[in-house]
């Protein structure tokens, strides 16, 4: 007997003494010494029922499909082990992220490999991946388990078809100015969506910038505030939820109230204003306004001491235009009108009419070469803005807010 021979004899004999005294890491360590693979597959087998925690048995079945290389008879029974316990404990704990799906695959691989097909076809099910459950289930002999996972199988892909439909209109609708429509869309997609994160965080974003209040402020930088408002009732002054905020010291924070006439009566005066009991008062023309005061021609609305705005009154519209000519917002220009009317924007620059329906703001261009987030608008496009929006005339742009 040579050396090699006498070593392997010897190990083994070691082995079998380890083994039959229980002591199963040795005997493993022996046996693959001498070269006996079964042997060290089947100690660590026996470590792995020995075992006092999961831990300590999945390390004993990792070294049991070590020892096992390619033998697949050897691996099966470590592999399904092992795999049996990594999806109990991630079931256990929840699968939530893609890195629990990620390792629930890894257990399905094992099981598997094991033979444990219809486990491997639950771990699969678990993660929606009921194409490969069907097939795991069909290699075990689960006819019912593989005909449920098939009809699962087209009813995942029947939700992923309208996912994407879904998000694919979405983004054309986001694109063309249809914004309601797109948050349609994104609510389409998100009650079929297996991971709904990302649809919740943009149906989150598209509802914030939404604009819903008949409310618009166009800001060119370097240029005074547009404030566009459809309502039945605003109010100016220094607190910043009036509709029609200014800065001036002077003024209190309610300062006066414009009234907007909602029928088209024509003896009823489109706009009505009226001072809000402020510290410095509110005149018309230089006269103390006492009562209701209905506004029909131009003048000149002075509020406390150091805030002028010249007043643009047309009835027939109706359209009231209200521009700061003295104080801290110097320039700052409102226009108010009534839901459903056009207001025309080229005598401030832009070339685009602006109507307020339902609380949106609609805008359609009248003239070509005008953009919207860098797309053009047609000159017979109604747009729906959002905040956020960037309108693009000739070399400037104007800020949605």
């Amino acid at each position: 007997m040579g050396l090699f021979d006498r070593l392997f004899a010897n190990d083994l004999r070691d082995a079998v003494a380890a083994e039959a005294a229980g002591k199963f890491e040795l005997a493993a360590e022996k046996y693959g010494k001498a070269g006996h693979r079964a042997g060290a597959v089947r100690m660590h087998l026996a470590r792995a029922n020995a075992a006092a925690s999961s831990a300590d048995e999945m390390n004993a079945l990792r070294a049991a499909l070590h020892w096992a290389g390619d033998d697949k008879s050897l691996s099966a029974e470590p592999s399904a082990r092992l795999g049996r316990i990594l999806y109990t404990e991630l079931e256990r704990a929840g699968i939530a992220t893609q890195r629990d799906r990620d390792r629930v695959r890894q257990a399905a691989d094992l099981l598997l490999a094991g033979g444990d097909f219809l486990r491997a076809g639950q771990a699969l099910t678990a993660i929606g991946d009921t194409a490969a459950a069907a097939t795991a289930f069909s290699s075990g002999g689960h006819v019912d388990e593989m005909e449920a996972a098939l009809a699962a199988d087209a009813s995942d892909e029947e939700r992923a078809r309208t996912e994407r439909n879904a998000f694919a209109n979405y983004q054309t609708n986001l694109q063309v100015g249809r914004r309601d429509d797109a948050r349609s869309d994104l609510r389409e997609a998100l009650a079929v969506a297996t991971q709904p994160g990302t649809y919740q965080r943009l149906l989150h974003d598209l509802e914030t910038a939404l604009i819903t209040g008949s409310r618009v402020e166009l800001a060119t930088a370097g240029q005074p505030l547009l404030v566009l408002l459809a309502t039945p009732q605003l109010t100016l002054g220094r607190d910043p939820l009036c509709e029609f905020p200014l800065r001036a010291t002077s003024i209190s924070r309610a300062h006066c109230q414009i009234d907007v006439a909602v029928d088209d009566d024509v003896e009823t005066p489109a706009f009505l204003v009226r001072d809000l009991g402020s510290r410095n008062g509110t005149r018309w023309s230089g006269l103390p306004i006492s009562d209701r005061l209905p506004l029909r021609s131009d003048g000149d609305l002075t509020l406390a001491t150091d805030c002028e705005l010249a007043v643009s009154c047309d009835e027939s519209i109706p359209q009231l235009r209200l521009r700061v000519t003295s104080g801290i917002d110097r320039g700052r220009t409102l226009v108010v009108t009534r839901p459903g009317a056009r207001i025309d924007l080229n005598r401030d620059g832009l070339p685009l009419v602006l109507v307020f329906a339902d609380g949106r703001a609609y805008v359609t261009a009248t003239r070509a070469g005008i953009r919207i987030n860098q797309s053009p608008l047609g000159t017979d496009v109604r747009f729906q803005l959002m905040r956020g929006d960037v309108i693009g005339v000739e070399q400037r742009d104007v800020e949605v807010r």
